[in-house]
């Protein structure tokens, strides 16, 4: 990657250059793509700074883009062994999409993209264009790909797996903020949506499913991790899919529609200035062990120079801990905040370091109570959830696994 940032020349990347009247310039899914295959992500100014509407773009500006230590590229061919790990790992073998399944995903439907960690495929996203939502009833997971329409207006995810020795890194996160917005900017596309499945249902089976789906605790937010996950990125619930996954006995055979609106994926979030927060160095990192131990159910006090992992923290309890931190610190946390700082020190530093600008170092971290209040006591309504959960995740949203299913 060059940068001519000022200078009036485009943006180079991936062998992406200067355009010619005899060459027409990329467009933006292109760019994005390239970017993300070298590790280069679009900041949120991205989203401000250039005009999505023309989705032709001659030149950005490298300063609005930082690097992860992932890409994410197009998966191939050569990658199917590395898929089916994936898919064995993340899924009970009756909910397992065959190789032939994969592989004709990757032959035919453009779309599938992998994440990748220092050389391995450690994620997939599947996805697939509809001509409409009317068209999935009658459909199961397994015979939906048929339904594929190069430019329908609609783009479903099949599924989102990430490798369970990476869950804690929250890249299944990372994997389907990118994938919305890459979706988003595709000519023609007015909705993504997904066919999704409740990862706790079963420890609330006394109430209707129908009714279950739109459960919320005392925080307001979803009470099922996996519609928990799509609504914290944009999605609406929106009704059952009946017998859309027959094998699937915890939830009924069904599957939940959830739906997301491209146009306000790709409006920029609008974070408060760091400075009105108000929070003492000592509050922060009150605040910020207190959501750990929520997260985790404790209220004894953490080991706070061990990785989150070690405290239990996967992916969909990363999740709940970034609501709370953003919600409690009035903080929008940067997307890898969890892969750069695993530990809860490390966290308290980051946070401190974002709404303490003006006070020394020497006064930040130190400043914290060595023995934090007790954490609230959790939602009456979250009690009864599953507790032994596998290690192997899946999305569709993500679709977990229990032990012994």
């Amino acid at each position: 990657m060059q940068n001519y940032v000022g200078s009036g020349h485009p943006f180079v990347i991936g062998g992406i250059g200067p355009t010619s009247s005899q060459v027409p310039p990329p467009h933006i899914t292109t760019l994005l793509l390239q970017a993300a295959s070298s590790g280069f992500f679009p900041k949120q100014d991205f989203f401000q700074r250039h005009d999505l509407g023309q989705a032709i773009i001659t030149w950005i500006d490298i300063n609005l883009f930082e690097q992860r230590p992932y890409c994410i590229r197009l998966a191939q061919d050569r990658d199917l062994l590395s898929l089916l790990v994936l898919e064995s790992a993340c899924w009970s073998a009756p909910l397992q999409a065959s190789a032939e399944e994969i592989r004709q995903r990757l032959q035919t439907i453009p779309g599938q993209c992998v994440l990748c960690l220092e050389g391995e495929v450690v994620a997939v996203v599947y996805s697939q264009r509809l001509s409409s939502v009317a068209a999935l009833e009658g459909y199961t997971f397994r015979t939906v790909s048929a339904l594929h329409t190069a430019r329908g207006p609609i783009v479903q995810l099949l599924a989102i797996n990430v490798l369970p020795a990476q869950q804690h890194l929250g890249l299944g996160d990372q994997l389907l903020d990118f994938m919305l917005r890459y979706s988003a900017l595709h000519p023609g596309v007015e909705q993504i949506l997904a066919v999704s499945l409740c990862q706790h249902y079963s420890g609330h089976s006394s109430l209707p499913l129908s009714s279950y789906i739109h459960l919320r605790h005392s925080q307001g937010y979803l009470q099922d991790p996996i519609l928990r996950f799509h609504e914290s990125h944009g999605a609406r619930i929106i009704d059952l899919v009946p017998g859309y996954r027959p094998e699937d006995t915890d939830n009924q055979g069904c599957g939940v529609l959830v739906s997301y609106d491209p146009a306000l994926l790709l409006r920029p979030s609008i974070q408060p200035p760091p400075s009105s927060s108000g929070f003492t160095a000592a509050q922060i990192a009150a605040i910020v062990t207190q959501s750990i131990q929520r997260v985790v159910n404790t209220t004894h006090p953490l080991p706070l120079q061990r990785p989150l992992r070690e405290l239990g923290l996967q992916s969909t309890e990363l999740l709940e801990l970034r609501l709370l931190l953003e919600k409690n610190l009035h903080l929008l946390l940067d997307p890898v905040v969890f892969f750069r700082h695993s530990t809860a020190t490390a966290l308290i530093r980051y946070a401190q370091d974002h709404l303490l600008e003006s006070m020394p170092d020497s006064a930040r971290f130190t400043q914290a109570p060595s023995q934090p209040k007790a954490a609230p006591e959790r939602p009456v309504a979250e009690e009864s959830e599953v507790q032994g959960m596998e290690s192997a995740i899946a999305i569709i949203g993500m679709a977990c696994r229990f032990r012994g299913s």
